[in-house]
């Protein structure tokens, strides 16, 4: 009996420890927002540069004498090991009074933050005749570098100390303002009644001399807190590959005003206008450490032509008529090719210097003019298929790129290519992205060949604008007129809500919600009885009329939870918009009445906000210090609006800086090429 118990309970103890589950914890790591470099170091042959490196310092500039021919190599390490880390060149060979520059880009492993460090080696000699340094307060213009010209500081308090000093000890240096006043390097000077300042710095050296541009701006310290809500910085967001942004609303977001005249749709101006929303695109491109421009890589001798090829640089006579100075992106900055024939080729080295994506992204502009042409393009000697992308939202893969205006759209039949067919500006020189992927890692050849001429005349050319290492898509598509109501035709395939607020996801016909919107709509809604709205039929708009607060905010609703349904992680950012008026507030009796009306709408918008984590904007606060004008042809630099309500090169200006501020805060493009002013040419060489 003893013998069966025993035998019993050691079963049982078997199946007991048979059954029994061993629960291994799970550990989940959080990844690292750690964006930071922990090492930098710049050496030029066995010489390590003092470049006085900190991990949060972001900008160097490092001056090396009589170095033209060497060798200057770069060595770093991010301070977590699981970061990103993109560079556009491990090494340099120095060339004489010029720029030499390593930029590092550095993604946090978990893709939320990014910082980019820039380092300037400025190669020169003892007739090299350039600023070597300049700050006021100790306050260094942003980017400032000896062979650029013009900058601007804002600084506070009610006087300034600038500094300044050349890089040669025999140069003369000059400081003067605009009546001719001397300011000493060291010495302190009061504002006065003054809040701008432009001061003109003169080096000389023997017959050689340069002028630099300095303009101060005393600024406030008390910041108004109610124009901005919930913003965050999407640099890195913006420098990753493939990253949708759309841009839409009524004419606020189209340009509409920037000549003085109006335009239906984002996608039929100038595609170079530079409304706030084009410089935002023009921000985001550039938003890339392995960008360079076109002119950048011609000047450096890195583009080689075979045959009788001819480059002229577009912008270089100084084109100052809009439809000339304002034709295509990046301010109208482009290397133009022509008397190109069909065994020529075009050839440039492109360092793969972004393993996220293993790919160069070459942007041009469309050509409608008598030159036009195709081509293919190889790789490292191999002919290879690319993915062509352009602003009516497609991406299609091709082997051979066609530059053609309005010959590219003629077997398109999706509406926004019926769309563009109709157009006066953007069907001629939009902005063509075009993707090689698969590159070697280290340096790679990109050649264009096999040129065929599409218009049938003498010769063929294309404008070439700059090349990347990602593309992330920027879609523009504002409708003058709009109300909120145009956009909740959320059923609709072809009404606004898809084709407005959404991107494609393939070749296909559906419509995926982007990764972030940009939203500025309610001037319409709130006083415009002729707005457009949409009773789901078509693009147009039948239904019209002004919409009431609660409807509006019905409408913002159905909208933005549309969108989340289709991406819970599309970010939002909401603008309101600013005050109607035909006069400056103080000779208007009726501002003050429409100020409290759109008053409501903003304030509706920024509930929204709330409600959705957006971000939102209040335009009613951000120009309300601002002097407005009834006339589009008067003092443009100083008033906000061309008109009653649309805004003037100023105000775009304005809303473009404010916003890149917030969004791209440490992003790596160009931030003194934010000014609806500054073409690319001759004189502005910025």
């Amino acid at each position: 009996m003893k013998m069966k118990f025993y035998l019993f309970t050691f079963v049982l103890l078997i199946m007991i420890t048979a059954c029994q589950v061993t629960v291994q914890e799970t550990v989940i790591t959080t990844k690292s927002s750690d964006a930071l470099l922990s090492k930098l170091e710049v050496s030029c042959g066995e010489t390590k540069l003092d470049i006085d490196f900190f991990s949060t310092k972001y900008e160097y500039i490092y001056f090396l004498p009589n170095s033209e021919g060497k060798e200057v190599t770069l060595k770093y390490e991010p301070s977590n090991s699981n970061a990103k880390v993109f560079v556009n060149a491990d090494k340099l060979t120095l060339k004489n009074n010029s720029s030499n520059y390593f930029n590092l880009t550095v993604i946090s492993e978990d893709s939320k933050y990014m910082n980019t460090y820039k380092v300037n080696i400025f190669c020169y000699d003892s007739t090299t005749c350039v600023l070597k340094e300049f700050s006021v307060n100790e306050q260094t213009p942003d980017g400032f570098e000896p062979n650029y010209y013009s900058y601007t500081i804002d600084i506070t308090g009610d006087s300034f100390i600038p500094r300044f000093a050349a890089v040669s000890d025999d140069a003369e240096i000059e400081c003067t303002d605009s009546d001719g006043t001397v300011f000493k390097s060291g010495e302190a000077h009061n504002w006065g009644e003054r809040t701008s300042l432009t001061l003109t710095v003169k080096v000389t050296l023997g017959t050689e001399s340069a002028s630099y541009t300095f303009t101060l701006n005393k600024i406030q310290i008390d910041v108004v807190s109610n124009i901005f809500y919930n913003f965050s910085d999407l640099s890195a967001q913006f420098a990753t590959d493939g990253y949708t942004t759309v841009i839409t609303g009524d004419s606020l977001s189209v340009g509409y005003g920037f000549f003085g005249s109006g335009f239906t749709d984002a996608w039929n101006t100038y595609s170079g206008i530079l409304s706030w929303g084009h410089m935002i695109r023009d921000a985001v491109h550039r938003n890339d450490s392995g960008f360079m421009y076109a002119d950048e890589l011609l000047d450096n001798g890195k583009i080689e032509k075979s045959g009788n090829v001819k480059t002229t640089r577009w912008w270089s006579s100084g084109r100052t008529n809009p439809t000339d100075s304002y034709w295509m992106p990046f301010n109208n900055r482009n290397v133009y090719f022509y008397d190109i024939s069909g065994t020529d080729e075009v050839s440039f080295p492109f360092n793969n210097s972004n393993a996220g994506t293993n790919k160069a992204v070459l942007y041009f502009a469309r050509n409608p003019n008598d030159t036009a042409c195709s081509f293919k393009i190889k790789l490292n000697g191999n002919d290879v298929n690319v993915k062509v992308n352009d602003s009516t939202c497609r991406s299609l893969e091709v082997e051979r790129v066609d530059l053609t205006g309005h010959k590219a759209f003629e077997k398109d039949s999706s509406y926004l290519a019926k769309t563009y067919k109709g157009s006066n500006f953007y069907a001629g020189y939009e902005l063509v992205a075009v993707e090689i992927s698969n590159l070697e890692k280290g340096t790679n050849t990109i050649t264009l060949h096999s040129f065929e001429n599409t218009k049938n005349k003498d010769s063929c050319g294309f404008f070439f604008l700059g090349c990347g290492t990602k593309y992330s898509p920027v879609y523009l598509n504002g409708r003058s007129g709009a109300t909120s109501d145009f956009f909740i035709d959320t059923a609709v395939a072809n009404g606004a809500f898809n084709q407005r607020l959404c991107v494609p996801k393939d070749e296909t016909n559906e419509r995926i919600a982007p990764d972030c919107l940009i939203w500025i709509i309610g001037a319409n809604d709130s006083v415009n009885g002729g707005g457009a709205g949409n009773n789901g039929t078509d693009d147009k708009g039948v239904g019209k009329g002004t919409v009431a607060v609660e409807k509006y905010k019905n409408n913002l609703d159905t909208v933005l939870s549309s969108l989340r349904k289709k991406n819970p992680k599309l970010q939002i950012i909401l603008v309101s918009s600013p005050v109607w008026g035909t006069k400056a507030s103080n000779d208007d009796p009726g501002y003050d009445t429409r100020r409290t009306l759109l008053m409501q709408y903003a304030n509706t918008m920024e509930g929204i906000a709330v409600n959705y984590n957006a971000a939102f904007l209040n335009t009613i606060y951000l120009f309300d210090s601002l002097p407005v004008n009834e006339n589009s042809e008067t003092d443009a630099a100083v008033y906000w609006r061309t008109d009653s309500i649309h805004f003037s090169r100023f105000g775009h200006t304005v809303l473009a800086k404010n916003l890149l501020s917030k969004i791209m805060a440490i992003g790596i493009y160009p931030k003194e090429m934010i000014d609806s002013e500054k073409i690319y040419c001759e004189g502005t060489v910025y």
